[in-house]
Formats: C-alpha cells, sequence, structure tokens
C-alpha cells in the first residue's frame, strides 16, 4: 500500500514535466545550397554557401531555432578563405503571422584562425501574399582581428501568383574602418507544393565599395520552413 501510495504521488508529481515536454514540438526545418557568382572585374570573391535550420515550439508560441552555415570561396580572396557558423533564435509568436526574437551566431573563419560573433534582434511578419523579416545586429571580432560592423537588414517578399515570390533585400552597413554601404538585392523565388525551391537574385551596392553579384539558390522546406532568415555573414553581405 505504501509503494502504491509513493508510485500514485511521484506519478502526479512528473504530470507537469510531462506536460510540459507534450508541450515541446518541431515546427519546420530548412536546408539549402547557395551559389554567389562574383559580376566583378578583377576580382573574384565568388563563394558556395550551405544552410541548415530546424526549429521547435514550445506550447506553440515560444520559439526555439538552430542554424548551421558553411561557406568557401570559390575564387581567390586575398585573406579569408571559409567559415563555419552556428545560430541561436530566441522567439515568441506576438500573434498568428508575427514573431520577434533576439539572436546570437558565432562564426569561425580559416579554420578557427579568426572568430566573430554577431547578436542582435529581429522580427518577421507574414500577412496574405507578403512576408517581411528584419534585422539589426553587431558584428565583433572574438579572436585575431579588429573589424567589427553593424548593420540593419530588410527582406520583404510578395507573392505574385501561387508559388511565385518576387524578393528584394536590403541592408546597410558601416564598420569601424569608415566603409558604409548599401546593399539591395532583387530577385525571384518558386516553390513546388513538396517544399523544394529556386530562387535567382541580382545584388548591387552603393557607398564605399563596390560589387554586383549573380546568386542562385535551391532548397527544401520542411513543414513551410522556419521563422527567422539565416543571420550569417553571407547572409547580410552577400559578396566581399
Amino acid at each position: 500500500m505504501k509503494l502504491t501510495t509513493m508510485m500514485t504521488a511521484a506519478s502526479l508529481a512528473a504530470l507537469p514535466g510531462l506536460a510540459i515536454a507534450q508541450d515541446i514540438s518541431f515546427a519546420g526545418a530548412e536546408a539549402s545550397f547557395t551559389s554567389n557568382l562574383d559580376q566583378e572585374d578583377g576580382s573574384d570573391f565568388s563563394s558556395n554557401v550551405f544552410r541548415g535550420s530546424v526549429e521547435g515550439r514550445l506550447n506553440g508560441q515560444f520559439i526555439g531555432q538552430l542554424d548551421i552555415a558553411s561557406l568557401s570561396y570559390s575564387g581567390s580572396p586575398s585573406t579569408f578563405e571559409d567559415f563555419t557558423s552556428a545560430t541561436i533564435h530566441l522567439g515568441y509568436e506576438v500573434s498568428p503571422g508575427l514573431a520577434v526574437g533576439a539572436y546570437y551566431v558565432t562564426e569561425s573563419w580559416n579554420g578557427g584562425d579568426f572568430k566573430y560573433e554577431t547578436a542582435g534582434v529581429e522580427v518577421a511578419y507574414a500577412s496574405g501574399p507578403f512576408a517581411v523579416d528584419a534585422a539589426t545586429g553587431a558584428y565583433r571580432p572574438t579572436k585575431n582581428d579588429t573589424f567589427e560592423t553593424d548593420f540593419l537588414r530588410i527582406d520583404a517578399a510578395y507573392e505574385v501568383i501561387d508559388g511565385l515570390d518576387l524578393v528584394v533585400d536590403f541592408t546597410t552597413y558601416s564598420d569601424n574602418f569608415d566603409t558604409e554601404l548599401n546593399i539591395i538585392s532583387y530577385g525571384a523565388r518558386y516553390t513546388l507544393d513538396q517544399g523544394l525551391y529556386g530562387e535567382v537574385s541580382w545584388t548591387t551596392t552603393s557607398g564605399d565599395a563596390e560589387f554586383d553579384t549573380l546568386s542562385v539558390e535551391v532548397g527544401y522546406a520542411f513543414e513551410g520552413g522556419t521563422t527567422f532568415k539565416p543571420r550569417d555573414w553571407a547572409s547580410f553581405v552577400t559578396l566581399y
């Protein structure tokens, strides 16, 4: 009788934990490959980027998202060769279609010779055919460099017909070497019902450095993909 009572009490005590565990759910994932093709004569910062993201939800509204990315230059940049990064997003769905959050990125270049971190806040909004994702952040060195920059990034998409989105992305960027850039990308994305998608975009800059980039991306969104966009270096500065 005592053992039965203890087991019953233990079972009851465990119920809140079980309830919380049951409220944690898989919300979506995404995997993609992007080829960025440098269009400038005399330079070659062309690169390939692999990305993966997965999202979970607590009680349907609290968002946890993990991104990983790996970039390698297919051209011949003078200093940096490749990077790997990991991003954690923590967010909250304020209402259907509107989420706010904060994120942290750790990034390692050239096998760990140079390291950086990024932290900032973000918002994602979708209503009907229109969607926008915006983030501001501070990119700072943690090993072997003094480079740092602050940026604002806005991604917008409008679905013109079923499956076809027109996309426009804008970044304003300033660093501690007095370089200021405005970066704009525009293109189109087509998504199949199964989640497979392809995107083609053109990126151009104005300011203290100029480059043009043709980007081709293919990917797959599981369960509609993830809430927030990637925040690695190549996600807000396509080239350079």
